[in-house]
């Protein structure tokens, strides 16, 4: 069987997921539900340097 169509699947699924979540981020700022000190503090936490 060829890897072909599940690549295709593969990167459908990542840009499908990509568009989602900036849709997300976009109306959740929008309608005030989300604050931007969020994002810095999420990043912050997995970003971390030792």
């Amino acid at each position: 069987m060829s890897q072909r169509p599940w690549g295709t699947i593969y990167v459908s699924n990542l840009i499908g997921s990509a568009v989602f979540a900036a849709i997300g981020v976009f109306v959740g700022l929008e309608l005030g539900t989300i604050e931007v000190t969020a994002f810095g503090e999420l990043a912050h936490g997995v970003l971390k340097y030792s």
